[in-house]
């Protein structure tokens, strides 16, 4: 299905979900809330942000999913610490080194105090992330994004081609995000509203 998407920086996300040339559901996402419109069975339901991450058993909010949407580094903090290296393409970031993360990974007393890795590979050419992988080892998810492709839209590089991966013992879920228009940095309105008569659903 096609989607369009307009974000309003740290404060909402709007979609609209098109199949064969029709609009058959819309959604607003916000700092704390997902309100969905399903214009084929005219009805709509309304959940905490929460509902996200029960469909991809994630733990995210709403200012890492706008990072994830728009190319930034999930849930960066500049004045972290960070162990930093090269590889033979990238930069690469991470909360804890190559040796803390390897025991981190096995030793449950480190689990429960760290329990969150982030990782970021980084296109030095351009400063923006090439992947992105936060392991929560408290019950062994992760959360893995690949920024497949950019393209320069204006003074901006914004992600062009996008592969998401969550992962659990228990399921995988895969989506594959394809921006084909993107502008920036521009006034746009969120015609979102629940159309009269239709059915709230639990």
């Amino acid at each position: 299905f096609k989607t369009s998407l307009k974000i309003r920086k740290d404060s909402a996300i709007w979609c609209t979900y098109t199949i064969a040339s029709i609009v058959g559901a819309s959604s607003m996402i916000t700092r704390d809330s997902v309100t969905v419109v399903n214009k084929m069975e005219k009805n709509y339901f309304k959940a905490d942000f929460n509902y996200i991450n029960s469909i991809f058993n994630t733990e995210l909010d709403y200012f890492m999913l706008e990072d994830l949407l728009v190319g930034n580094l999930i849930n960066y903090d500049a004045e972290e610490k960070f162990k930093s290296h090269e590889d033979s393409t990238y930069y690469v970031l991470s909360s804890v080194g190559k040796r803390r993360l390897r025991r981190a990974m096995e030793k449950e007393r480190l689990q429960k105090k760290e329990p969150y890795i982030y990782r970021y590979w980084i296109y030095p050419a351009i400063f923006r992330p090439a992947k992105t992988i936060i392991n929560d080892l408290t019950d062994t998810t992760s959360l893995e994004i690949e920024y497949l492709s950019y393209e320069q839209v204006d003074s901006s590089y914004v992600p062009a081609e996008v592969r998401i991966t969550a992962s659990s013992p228990r399921k995988k879920a895969v989506v594959l995000l394809k921006y084909s228009r993107t502008t920036v940095n521009e006034f746009t309105e969120f015609p979102f509203k629940i159309p009269d008569g239709y059915e709230k659903m639990d």
